[in-house]
């Protein structure tokens, strides 16, 4: 058991420590772990005092692993996390989904003209469920779930093509500065 003491503030804190290292049990009276999935920095100041050199693998989550971040990449898809509960999470899903069909799109006139048709179609539908209610045919496609088109990142960039990377967000192309 330690005891931590944070003299950072003008109340100091007393933050306690339990360890089990034959279980690599690391466990603080912060919560900062059960709540971020993040060590907090009492975890890291009693590991380095006691010489740990290997993080125990149950604190290592799956979501911060290297195949959590380069499957995104690899497959070109968002990761899904089912569907957001609260106002704030569905406005960043679909900004997240949106921005990634922008930034797929707008380099190839085809397929900016698809999106903007698209965008075009769902305003009025859109307008429509606000007011509460669904034209007929929307009505039947809203409850299956949404998917992705399957586009090749390659049709859709012909004319620039651009290096694979695990950013969903590709910067525009680089224009040459006009003067001096």
């Amino acid at each position: 058991m330690f005891n931590l003491t944070s003299s950072l503030y003008e109340n100091p804190k007393l933050f306690s420590m339990r360890v089990m290292m034959d279980e690599g049990v690391f466990q603080c009276s912060c919560h900062y772990f059960e709540m971020n999935g993040l060590f907090c920095a009492h975890i890291i100041r009693v590991m380095v005092h006691l010489n740990v050199q290997v993080i125990p693998q149950q604190y290592l989550l799956d979501r911060w692993s290297e195949a959590a971040t380069t499957s995104m990449a690899r497959t070109r898809r968002l990761l899904e996390f089912g569907h957001p509960s609260t106002n704030t999470l569905k406005y960043n899903s679909l900004c997240r989904r949106l921005t990634w069909l922008a930034s797929d799109a707008y380099c190839n006139d085809d397929a900016y003209k698809i999106l903007d048709e698209a965008i075009k179609v769902l305003e009025p539908a859109i307008a429509a469920a606000k007011r509460g209610g669904l034209p007929e045919q929307q009505a039947t496609h809203h409850s299956e779930p949404p998917t992705q088109p399957a586009v090749a990142t390659g049709a859709l960039n012909d004319d620039n093509p651009q290096p694979e990377s695990a950013e969903m967000l590709r910067n525009p192309t680089r224009v040459p500065k006009k003067g001096r």
